[in-house]
């Protein structure tokens, strides 16, 4: 299990390379439960980033206390938007955990970004009904 730090700091930026969601929430315990992945272990900004952009054998997220309303989930291997080829089964991952999202939050969007391949995503619904998966 990696090390986390649990001492206070402020958000910090997460760069390309990675995925992450926006959620309309007070907190990040709902959004816990809603990516039904176990138990949390609190970090900070910096810890809980360092460990989502590793990658590694285990795939960990950051879910990020409120910033202005909104909470991060944070992670280099979530699932995006995919409908061909071999990334069909990550597209079908992506559906399942935006709809999950949705259906319990009024406002969910999803970024991600890889400037290598030139790929990026974006995903946004509104009370419940996908507006634009791109």
């Amino acid at each position: 299990m990696p090390s986390f730090d649990q001492t206070p700091d402020k958000p910090q930026s997460f760069g390309y390379k990675v995925s992450w969601f926006a959620v309309k929430a007070a907190g990040p315990g709902p959004v816990l439960d809603s990516l039904q992945c176990g138990e949390g272990t609190p970090a900070n900004w910096a810890s809980g980033l360092a460990v989502a952009a590793e990658g590694g054998s285990e795939a960990w997220v950051f879910v990020s206390p409120p910033v202005s309303g909104w909470v991060l989930i944070v992670g280099r291997w979530l699932p995006h938007p995919a409908v061909i080829g071999s990334e069909r089964q990550i597209g079908r991952k992506f559906d399942i955990l935006f709809s999950r999202l949705m259906q319990r939050f009024d406002e969910v969007q999803f970024f991600g970004s890889y400037r290598v391949v030139g790929f990026v995503a974006w995903a946004r619904a509104l009370m419940g009904k996908p507006m634009r998966i791109f």
